[in-house]
């Protein structure tokens, strides 16, 4: 019997793909993992935390418009200003970490998708109505 919400099985998949994705390049810790960012992953780092800080501000207008909710579920349907600052700087940061600790390549793979990822989010939110909120 099945008893997980379309949500939670959503987040199992994502972490069974990056443990694919993570864990058969464990062998090559010693050449490929912990590696300095070069110029190319500070630029895609910064575009990532652009896109994150984007998504953050119409985020933080949603309690503007009460008939719209949250539909990320750590941050649940009406979150305070706290909530979405803590939760996207956690992001940040988590993204930092793991970037740092990945091959040069797939950081680069990571800050992209990252980028896409918020960047349709932030449009998604702009459609719907809402705007940056300070």
């Amino acid at each position: 019997m099945n008893h997980y919400t379309t949500t939670e099985r959503q987040a199992m998949k994502i972490l069974i793909v990056l443990s694919l994705l993570l864990f058969p390049n464990i062998a090559y810790a010693g050449s490929l993992f912990f590696q300095p960012f070069s110029g190319t992953d500070y630029a895609l780092y910064g575009l990532a935390l652009t896109a994150n800080s984007a998504d953050m501000l119409t985020t933080l207008d949603i309690k503007n418009m009460p008939s719209l909710h949250e539909t990320n579920v750590i941050m649940g349907p009406h979150p305070s200003d706290a909530v979405v600052i803590g939760y996207f700087l956690a992001v940040d940061a988590l993204e930092g970490a793991i970037g740092y600790m990945l091959p040069p390549v797939m950081r680069k793979t990571l800050f992209m998708v990252d980028i896409g990822v918020e960047s349709y989010f932030t449009v998604n939110n702009f459609h719907i109505g809402l705007r940056f909120a300070f």
